[in-house]
């Protein structure tokens, strides 16, 4: 359970660089003790978007090949796709999306069943998450 959290709060930081970074704070006494700790808020997994209504990510879950396809009101705006182990460790694709392309396939079949987070960059900077479940 520790690792899926670790992981999990791996990508939501690592996909959060958009965001600015605060530090902690801390207080000490006279004698160099430390007496107060000040934290900031984190963002909540809530409040990261999730694919808008335009995008379909299918079939889900998947023994083998899987799509994502978005309509013309996306098209040409949509940057990069990536998916990512819940280990954190290794992204196992990143694809460079062209002005052209309504759809993005990939071939799940040689990875280990599990949940795995997929974002999608635009060119505007936003991106949303979704996962993808291997069978």
């Amino acid at each position: 359970m520790k690792k899926i959290f670790l992981s999990f709060t791996f990508f939501v930081f690592t996909f959060s660089l958009s965001q600015a970074q605060e530090s902690l704070t801390f207080s000490y006494d006279e004698a160099g003790n430390q007496i107060e700790r000040e934290t900031p808020a984190v963002k909540s997994t809530s409040q990261i978007p999730s694919l808008p209504i335009e995008f379909k990510i299918y079939p889900n879950p998947t023994s083998g090949k899987f799509y994502i396809e978005w309509t013309e009101a996306y098209k040409g705006k949509v940057l990069q796709i990536a998916i990512i182990p819940m280990s954190g460790t290794n992204i196992i694709a990143i694809k460079q999306i062209g002005d052209n392309d309504l759809k993005f396939e990939f071939d799940m079949s040689s990875q280990l069943p599990g949940v795995y987070p997929i974002s999608v960059w635009l060119k505007d900077g936003k991106f949303f998450l979704s996962k993808i479940i291997k069978l």
